[in-house]
């Protein structure tokens, strides 16, 4: 991908959306909505015995019984913290399988297993930050066209086939505009333009869902 931009952190949540659409789009296959996977949250902030994690996000298969949550490091994925990689490896899937809004019919026996998502130019390092702690987490390198495994297995040996043959993608939709790294500066421009919309039906009263439509 060095002839393209890095990707940001809510570029690569958009990437995985796109893949759990209900329908598939010309410029990428919905391949985690075709092995049965649902979105079940982005960004949701979750308290465990563990402490608070957070998947950028969140994906669950109730007939497979398992779980995907997805830790995207964006731009040059210079956040990498072992406080936070130690609150996934240590992470129970039993208790986030009751208290992360997945629906499992056997709590007991789900499994949830982290990924991490980073640009291809980044993955050397990350590989690295992996091994030298010791943890076993999956990592998909991203480039402008495809997504390719690195590193340990994805628990799901379906999905994890799609992406060891590096799945190719022409491009992805950004159904998600802003988030907290987003500057406001790109933010007000939007923000402006629906409040004056609203003011100009004479409706001074909404909510910030409406606003953000």
């Amino acid at each position: 991908m060095n002839s393209s931009p890095l990707y940001s952190e809510l570029d690569l949540v958009n990437l995985f959306v796109c893949m759990c659409l209900d329908h598939e789009l010309p410029e990428i296959d919905n391949i985690l909505k075709k092995e049965g996977y649902h979105l079940i949250s982005i960004d949701r902030k979750v308290d465990t015995s563990s402490g608070s994690v957070k998947f950028d996000v969140l994906l669950s298969n109730k007939d497979k019984n398992v779980s995907l949550g997805f830790e995207l490091k964006g731009k040059k994925a210079s956040n990498l913290e072992k406080e936070q990689f130690d609150r996934y490896s240590n992470l129970s899937s039993e208790e986030y399988a009751k208290l992360g809004g997945v629906s499992s019919t056997n709590p007991q026996f789900h499994q949830l297993q982290t990924i991490i998502g980073i640009n291809s130019i980044n993955s050397k390092k990350v590989i690295e930050f992996i091994k030298k702690h010791h943890y076993k987490f999956p990592i998909l390198a991203i480039d402008s066209s495809s997504i390719t495994v690195k590193q340990d297995r994805i628990v799901d040996s379906s999905v994890h086939q799609h992406f060891e043959r590096y799945f190719k993608y022409q491009s992805f939709i950004s159904f998600i505009k802003f988030d907290k790294d987003t500057p406001l500066i790109q933010i007000a421009p939007s923000l402006i333009t629906s409040i004056f919309k609203y003011a100009q039906k004479n409706k001074l009263i909404f909510t910030v869902d409406e606003i953000l439509k």
